[in-house]
């Protein structure tokens, strides 16, 4: 009983610590639990002052005023704008840095029009948002597929108004599954889901998006797909614009282990603002095997195109982005 009794008085300084340390870390976390939820409140009200804009604006207005945010975040904001310089340093070595900011301020810009275009789903008749997409180019190559109602993989980037691409497939019945980055704004990330619901899309999470893209394929729906970001260590190098960069290789394992072919999808905008949208094959189906040259063959390809669209429009693709920032040493470092 004494040896008992004397534990239990050496225990009791480290439980009082221990209970002191516990209450300070909850009353520190209180604040900045509040913080957050203010700073999701405060993004969430701004995004729907954006949202209620445009619907009493015209399409043409709604365009200006996305422009003029995208110049003012650009000019004095400066959110991401090193990234979006250094990311064009490496695509256009030859360019002078006016020139590049020139692009960049561009970038911006247009990205302000592609958000409130964005927006305008909530607002407007679905027929508004395939209008919105003034010519198609190609259009007998998804009508070959859709005929014959064979699944197909759906590919495009984050260039012109990818989600516009989206819509223009959803207002015109085409069945597809979209897979989607979760924002970390609870707020604005169901905000945006309801915006691709009452554009037509089916949206899918990334933990279940390999079975809903086998599902959808194998019925004769349309899996729809962007790739055009940095995959990280689990990536696939390929160059892109002299530089090698880690590709996400799920469109090409879909494409060889179904035997579905692969559309390109290619959005951009005219010098009126207006956005059109082009089609190309870029895998015919009936592929087999899943070997990983053939899968690096196809992304190389994939990048290669938009390399080529990027150089015709280089104010309309996501050079936010941190592209090229898993590189192959830095992968084999961390493996190590």
């Amino acid at each position: 009983p004494l040896r008992a009794g004397k534990r239990k008085t050496c225990l009791l300084p480290h439980l009082q610590k221990f209970e002191l340390i516990l209450a300070v870390n909850i009353f520190s976390f209180i604040p900045s639990l509040t913080m957050r939820k203010i700073k999701h409140y405060l993004e969430y009200l701004g995004v729907r002052l954006l949202s209620f804009a445009t619907a009493v604006l015209p399409l043409g207005a709604a365009r200006a005023v996305g422009r003029a945010l995208g110049w003012f975040v650009f000019s004095a904001v400066r959110i991401r704008r090193e990234v979006t310089i250094n990311n064009l340093k490496v695509a256009f070595p030859e360019k002078s840095l006016p020139e590049l900011t020139k692009i960049g301020r561009e970038t911006f810009q247009h990205f302000g029009m592609v958000m409130l275009e964005f927006l305008r789903a909530l607002s407007v008749p679905r027929n508004q948002i395939q209008q919105a997409i003034v010519s198609v180019k190609n259009k007998q190559l998804l009508d070959q597929i859709h005929q014959a109602g064979n699944g197909a993989i759906f590919l495009t980037a984050h260039f012109g108004n990818w989600e516009y691409a989206g819509g223009w497939l959803g207002a015109h019945g085409y069945p597809m599954q979209v897979m989607v980055q979760e924002q970390s704004n609870p707020k604005v990330n169901r905000l945006m889901q309801r915006c691709r619901e009452r554009m037509g899309m089916q949206t899918i999470h990334r933990g279940t998006a390999m079975r809903s893209y086998l599902k959808a394929l194998k019925s004769g729906e349309y899996a729809v797909m962007l790739a055009d970001q940095d995959a990280g260590r689990d990536g696939l190098f390929v160059d892109f614009f002299g530089k090698a960069t880690a590709a996400a290789f799920g469109p090409a394992r879909f494409h060889l282990k179904t035997g579905a072919p692969i559309l390109l999808f290619m959005t951009y905008r005219d010098h009126a603002h207006q956005l059109h949208m082009e089609i190309e094959l870029l895998a015919a189906g009936n592929q087999s095997g899943a070997d990983t040259e053939t899968m690096r063959e196809i992304m190389q390809e994939y990048h290669r195109r938009i390399e080529t669209w990027i150089e015709r429009y280089p104010g309309q693709w996501f050079w936010m982005h941190k592209k090229w920032k898993t590189q192959p040493q830095q992968r084999a470092g961390q493996s190590e």
